[in-house]
């Protein structure tokens, strides 16, 4: 008994595969049409999560990114900005109030010729004094002298002190005694009296008035 070898089945194109396809779907019955149609349905669903969603996902992230750089960026720029104003206004403002220095420096013209340092400290020390030749009566402090005698009657009165070793001294007004230029004013019956002149710390000078009074055998100086 002889076979025959079976001839190989015709290959399908894919237009007879889509037109089988659809002829049977037309032989299928409604059910079946509905389940195929939901299967369809779902194969999409997962094909569009597979393919698309990552996609536009990562999109919309790289969308998210390019935004935020954009933001900073542009708040980087507007901080510049900004500092670079309050810069340039500082330095108008410098600038402003050194004109006005410079203004004033023009209207007033202080001269300091003959005027006292205001920042230099006081001087109390005693100034210098033109070198004279002093008097026996300029080398002795007024309390080291005594009165002792007064002379009246005359034209000019006079009076007689004496020094601690009892040498005698005649003065009358005008006569420079004592160690602080202290000059004899007046000549009294029973006193003298002696008037010294200083400089106080404010540089304004002040008058001393001493009196030297007539001693007697039961009254000291006073």
């Amino acid at each position: 008994m002889a076979y025959r070898a079976r001839r190989p089945a015709p290959k399908l194109t894919f237009k007879d595969m889509v037109r089988q396809t659809v002829a049977n779907f037309k032989k299928s019955s409604v059910l079946e049409r509905s389940v195929i149609c939901l299967l369809l349905f779902l194969v999409a669903q997962i094909f569009y999560h597979l393919v698309f969603v990552p996609g536009e996902q990562a999109l919309d992230i790289a969308i998210t990114e390019l935004r935020t750089d954009i933001s900073v960026d542009k708040l980087a720029v507007q901080k510049q900005g900004r500092a670079k104003a309050a810069v340039d206004k500082d330095a108008q403002d410098i600038a402003d109030q050194l004109a006005k220095v410079e203004d004033k420096d023009s209207l007033y013209d202080f001269d300091a010729k003959g005027r006292r340092d205001p920042f230099l400290p006081f001087d109390f020390s005693p100034a210098d004094e033109p070198v004279t030749t002093r008097t026996p009566l300029e080398k002795y402090d007024l309390g080291q002298l005594k009165l002792t005698a007064i002379l009246g009657g005359l034209d000019k009165p006079k009076a007689i002190v004496e020094n601690a070793a009892g040498k005698g001294f005649s003065i009358e007004v005008g006569t420079k005694i004592g160690r602080n230029g202290g000059l004899v004013v007046v000549i009294e019956k029973e006193k003298v009296v002696i008037e010294e002149r200083r400089v106080d710390f404010t540089g304004k000078e002040l008058i001393d008035r001493v009196e030297l009074k007539l001693r007697t055998s039961k009254a000291g100086a006073e």
